[in-house]
């Protein structure tokens, strides 16, 4: 609005709006300055990196009517990744030239190199002038240049703008297929929560890969859970930015050895939206079927020099990608040719004093299609029950976790350094009753088993996390389960049909 502000009669003959990726922006922006200034024209120009698509995945066309019917005068394109993607945008847009609307193009001087510390351009002007006459015969009535163009390439463009426009005709135009509305596939419930066991309580046990390179000991675990009865093994990435060999790998590793379902944890800390996008498709392609999206930690606590975070990404923006990719399509709109498998998980940290914000959270994840969420550590058998019925009209599994303690030093930095976990005054009182770390551990299991019996019959799945990879731990509480037969809630069998 202030921009727009004062934009009058003085000299200026119109407006141009321009280098929008956000068609929302743009459509925002028209409205303004239709406002501010009514008698001036506006031109829309937005960007369209590759094969006419935004980045949010609208293509040239739809971008173009949308334009036309906020207000705007003329239509087009500047900026993007050089020449040849701008005369595929104008190639789908050519379809309003031939409904009489005047077309714009504004393009870079292809892709930059950095040297030294100046950025350049390489198309030379005698190029530019050939493309630039392949889009005034697509209906360009306006044509410029964007970054890295020079006063020789706008010298050489007259010579194209010698060739008369032609008005292309809309029947004489091919609406070529991707332009096409597309119809999305419905979305998945995904290759995990399509495996789980109907009539059995769904068992989720999580390990942490290795600080170094002996990655056998984790292997060994996975390979004991499993035959225990998991019926997935969890796998957090560079939890709390502390280094591990990568949990990608390791999910593929403990697949290939022991054949059940492997839960990669996907941060949006130490990647940007192109490399997610990549690890997703060779998480795919690797066999992987189940992706928690999460936020992740700070990276202001890492063992390692340097480090930042990205967060292109937060869990809501993975969870989006996660869902466009069970579809078929990339962040772009694009298609894969074949669509990724995910079991998409959000996590949900309850918080009993004052649940409504994070159930409202959770029930957005849900809507961008998370169909199953694992909480932080839950102590409290009350405050589980509480939390599964509070949750019960989101069609979404609940996983509680649980976190077997083993000593009171273990209780207190659990309580006081990481946050939303907090272990019960009353059983931390407990645990300071006995001197010795090892009667202090007998008192936190047989509490941990205690509670898991309690909750076996209301929640929907268990979430068992190693106490500092300790998976032996975790074992006899598989176990416990396996030989009881606990079923759980039920849940299961009414969510998880394949889709």
């Amino acid at each position: 609005m202030r921009t727009n502000t004062g934009v009058g009669p003085r000299g200026v003959d119109l407006l141009i709006i321009e280098t929008f990726t956000r068609l929302d922006e743009m459509l925002l922006a028209i409205a303004v300055a239709r406002k501010e200034a009514p008698d001036l024209p506006v031109i829309g120009q937005m960007v369209f990196p590759s094969r006419g698509m935004t980045v949010q995945g609208d293509d040239a066309l739809s971008c173009g009517r949308a334009m036309i019917e906020a207000g705007a005068a003329m239509v087009g394109t500047n900026c993007g990744r050089g020449i040849d993607a701008m005369v595929s945008a104008i190639g789908r847009m050519s379809i309003l030239a031939g409904e009489g609307i005047p077309l714009s193009a504004f393009p870079n001087a292809g892709m930059p190199e950095q040297v030294g510390h100046r950025m350049i351009y390489p198309a030379q002007p005698g190029y530019m002038a050939i493309r630039a006459r392949e889009m005034i015969r697509n209906g360009v009535h306006l044509i410029g240049g964007c970054c890295g163009t020079a006063p020789s390439h706008i010298q050489e463009f007259r010579s194209a703008l010698k060739i008369k426009p032609v008005r292309v005709q809309a029947k004489n135009v091919e609406i070529r297929e991707e332009i096409q509305e597309d119809i999305l596939p419905e979305p998945r419930n995904g290759g995990f929560l399509e495996s789980l066991q109907r009539g059995r309580l769904p068992i989720i046990a999580e390990l942490d890969p290795p600080t170094h390179l002996d990655a056998e000991p984790v292997l060994a675990g996975a390979e004991r859970l499993a035959e225990a009865g998991v019926d997935a093994i969890s796998l957090g990435e560079n939890p709390l930015a502390i280094l591990r060999a990568g949990n990608l790998g390791m999910a593929s590793l403990i697949r290939q050895r022991t054949g059940i379902q492997t839960i990669l944890h996907q941060t949006g800390r130490d990647l940007n939206a192109l490399g997610l996008q990549s690890r997703m498709m060779e998480a795919h392609l690797l066999g992987i079927e189940a992706v928690l999206a999460v936020s992740g930690d700070s990276a202001a606590g890492t063992d390692q020099p340097g480090v930042s975070g990205i967060f292109d990404l937060r869990s809501a923006g993975l969870i989006r990608m996660l869902d466009s990719m069970n579809r078929g399509m990339n962040m772009a709109g694009r298609p894969l040719k074949k669509q990724t498998n995910f079991s998409i998980g959000a996590a949900f940290s309850f918080r009993p004093a004052s649940p409504g914000l994070q159930i409202r959270r959770l029930e957005k994840k849900a809507a961008l299609g998370a169909r199953y969420a694992m909480t932080q550590p839950l102590f409290s058998v009350d405050e589980i029950e509480q939390m599964m019925e509070q949750v019960q009209h989101i069609d979404i599994l609940i996983f509680p976790g649980i976190f077997p303690l083993i000593s009171l030093r273990n209780a207190e930095f659990l309580h006081n350094e990481v946050p939303g976990i907090y272990v019960p005054a009353e059983l931390r009182k407990q645990l300071a009753r006995f001197d010795k770390v090892a009667d202090q551990r007998k008192v936190a299991l047989e509490y941990t088993t205690e509670l898991v019996e309690k909750i076996s019959s209301f929640i929907d799945g268990l979430y068992l996390i190693s106490p500092l990879n300790k998976w032996d731990i975790i074992l006899d509480f598989v176990v416990q389960a396996r030989q009881a037969g606990w079923k759980g809630s039920g849940r299961v069998d009414q969510l998880c049909v394949a889709v």
